[in-house]
């Protein structure tokens, strides 16, 4: 399949100053013939971060190197997040489930 030279595929990141990349973003601009295809492509994407995604599970910084958090000992009632976060993480648009 070939693809109208206007479209456009877009990569980003959400930066926080402090820690650094928070999660990224993939954004599609097409003619409306291409929806399924982007649509399968979505799919993969989401396929593969389910089954094989090293981040699976587990919290991470954001720092430019990141490291994997130890979670046992945070109290999930004692976390507080920004609302924007909270929207984020009920949105699941950080791929958490």
């Amino acid at each position: 399949m070939s693809w109208d030279p206007d479209s456009q595929l877009n990569l980003g990141a959400t930066v926080d100053p402090e820690v650094g990349p928070l999660f990224c973003e993939i954004g599609v601009k097409c003619q409306k013939q291409y929806r399924a295809a982007v649509e399968g492509i979505f799919r993969c994407i989401e396929e593969e971060l389910k089954s094989n995604s090293i981040y699976r599970g587990k919290a991470i910084n954001g720092k430019d190197e990141p490291d994997f958090l130890d979670t046992n000992s945070v109290n999930g009632e004692q976390v507080v997040y920004s609302s924007e976060t909270l929207l984020q993480l009920e949105s699941k648009r950080v791929g958490l489930s």
